[in-house]
């Protein structure tokens, strides 16, 4: 056969997407139960491992992230639903009430933030909004209908490129990288993976709030940071589409009658709130009860 290659891989070595699919298994693994915090310091690999370290691996999906135009723009006047549970004797009215919660009532582990870190969780439709949080039948549920006073950039994972078929050829000008994109669908598919509430949500849900963490502080499109990240709902699959925001309390918008109630609610000074509130961008425009009491 001479000199001409005739095999296009080591047939002994990992396909592409074997390693990379390989490398975001270890990553999980070792954000769950060697490394949470100092991960992105390169660890001596072993001689015989093809994966990607930690660091390398966020690197490389942001780059996949941004090769295929996967950050967009959520327009000006968007609306997001934001279900909140009501208990007995309880009336949400302000936007306080179906906002996301002040930093010391930050207390539960979410699919996208560890405790005490504070976001904001929405839908792209009532129904999914609902049953997000629909946990309790004795309990009843009011939505927020926010809407966003600014064009928003967001990393939505709900619209992937298509994944090529095993034995589909490329043509000699399609760069597409095959491997890439399997592991983009693989990806994404764990990110909303249904986990029970109970003990191992915070530790299951570490690998995905890493990743959220990287895409909040440290990934950047077009130099600057995003405001959010668009995925498919775990709780209705294929019809729901979901949103985490990085917005807390402060980016809710309050009319100057709310400023005035709020400041004596919380016993504060009506220009701190008014200062607070300098950059608000999303707005409670109307409010529901979706199950009474």
């Amino acid at each position: 056969m001479g000199e001409q290659e005739w095999c296009e891989r080591n047939p002994y070595s990992l396909r592409g997407d074997e390693r990379l699919i390989g490398s975001w298994e270890e990553f999980c693994s070792s954000i769950k139960h060697e490394r949470r915090y100092f991960f992105l310091q390169k660890k001596r690999k072993r001689f015989d491992s093809e994966y990607l370290a930690p660091a390398d691996l966020l690197k490389f999906i942001s780059g996949t992230v941004n090769q295929h135009a996967l950050v967009r723009t959520l327009p000006k006047g968007s609306l997001v639903y934001r279900a909140r549970k009501q208990k007995p004797g309880q009336t949400l009215r302000s936007p306080y009430d179906f906002g996301p919660p002040p930093v010391e009532r930050a207390t539960q582990t979410n699919r996208m933030s560890p405790a005490g870190i504070v976001m904001f969780y929405g839908s792209e439709d009532r129904e999914t909004a609902v049953a997000e949080i629909d946990d309790d039948p004795s309990v009843g549920i009011a939505v927020g209908t926010f809407q966003t006073m600014r064009d928003a950039t967001v990393l939505d994972l709900t619209r992937l490129p298509r994944r090529l078929g095993f034995f589909e050829q490329q043509s000699d000008s399609d760069d597409r990288d095959r491997h890439a994109i399997q592991f983009l669908h693989k990806f994404v598919k764990s990110l909303a993976m249904k986990v029970q509430r109970g003990e191992r949500e915070h530790i299951d849900y570490v690998p995905t709030q890493v990743v959220t963490e990287w895409f909040r502080t440290a990934f950047r499109h077009h130099r600057k940071a995003i405001d959010g990240i668009r995925y498919m709902s775990a709780q209705r699959p294929r019809r729901g589409k979901s949103l985490v925001l990085f917005a807390d309390r402060y980016d809710i918008v309050l009319s100057p009658r709310q400023v005035k109630d709020l400041a004596k609610a919380l016993s504060v000074e009506e220009w701190e709130l008014r200062i607070s509130h300098e950059k608000t961008w999303l707005k409670l425009v109307r409010k529901r009860v979706v199950r009474p009491v």
